[in-house]
């Protein structure tokens, strides 16, 4: 099967190794194997979500960001950032066919097509404002030239602190396009992994612990679940301890599947058969 993978496929194959690897230099350790491997699902299923955004400026290198927010209690939400909500609100009112269904995209908007925020202002920021004021600090300033509101992290906290929910886990992809042809179409839209701006990473903590910003991550490229990865990733899960395995197999009966995808479901379906085997 190795010697009939193209050039893309292979260099797809070594995203995967590299990304792992820097996963496990991450979050060393073998009683972080279960966490690792959790912090893997939600990131490539993120990027498999994000080839789904639609593309609405082929001259453009580098497309929509969406992050995915994990409450404690397991509450999953994502959001995208300005660009990509203005282009479904576009795409919904004006019914474009040629565009991505707004179904598929529309958890990364708001409930029921609302916008992204209850007013001009996002939470977040209200509540960075609030405690400036509190520590008397100087007036809360924005730190890059796009506001507050644009940033995909604003808008997954906006969703949990409706529901009375902050993020424990926090994780942000950016979609890229790529000129070239592939066994796998998806191959086409490389999405990697992306650090906070300025304007987020002043939220400190009120964000969760924020997986994509290790420095070993940094603008890694998310590797397509494909067959050839499949196995390696199969491979890898094989090779955790017996005590892990036996933790994975009640996490995967229990694992919100529900946002995920079919590449996302097949990774979470090996994780579980080699739980099983053990």
């Amino acid at each position: 099967m190795a010697g009939k993978m193209d050039s893309r496929e292979m260099e797809n194959l070594e995203h995967a190794r590299l990304f792992w690897s820097r996963l496990v230099s991450s979050y060393p350790g073998p009683d972080k194997e279960i966490e690792r491997f959790t912090h893997l699902w939600r990131i490539v299923d993120l990027a498999d979500f994000a080839r789904l955004s639609p593309v609405t400026e082929p001259k453009s290198r580098v497309f929509s960001c969406i992050s995915l927010a994990v409450s404690e209690n397991g509450d999953e939400m994502r959001g995208a950032s300005s660009k990509l909500r203005t282009t479904m609100r576009f795409n919904q009112f004006n019914n474009d066919p040629k565009s991505t269904p707004y179904k598929i995209l529309k958890d990364v908007w708001a409930p029921k097509g609302a916008g992204a925020f209850d007013g001009q202002t996002s939470r977040l920021k209200q509540l960075l404002q609030k405690e400036y004021e509190e520590k008397e600090l100087p007036k809360l300033e924005k730190l890059e030239p796009h506001e507050f509101e644009s940033c995909a992290e604003q808008v997954v906290y906006e969703k949990l602190s409706r529901l009375g929910n902050t993020p424990k886990y926090l994780y942000t992809v950016q979609k890229s396009a790529r000129n070239i042809k592939a066994e796998y179409d998806v191959l086409k839209y490389q999405v990697k992994v992306v650090h906070r701006c300025k304007n987020c990473m002043l939220a400190n903590e009120h964000l969760g612990h924020v997986v994509t910003d290790q420095e070993g991550l940094k603008d890694l490229w998310v590797p397509v679940v494909t067959p050839s990865v499949l196995r390696f990733f199969s491979y890898s899960i094989r090779a955790c301890s017996p005590k892990s395995l036996q933790k994975a197999h009640g996490y995967c009966m229990a694992a919100p599947t529900s946002f995920w995808n079919q590449r996302g479901g097949q990774l979470h379906h090996a994780f579980k058969i080699g739980a099983e085997r053990y």
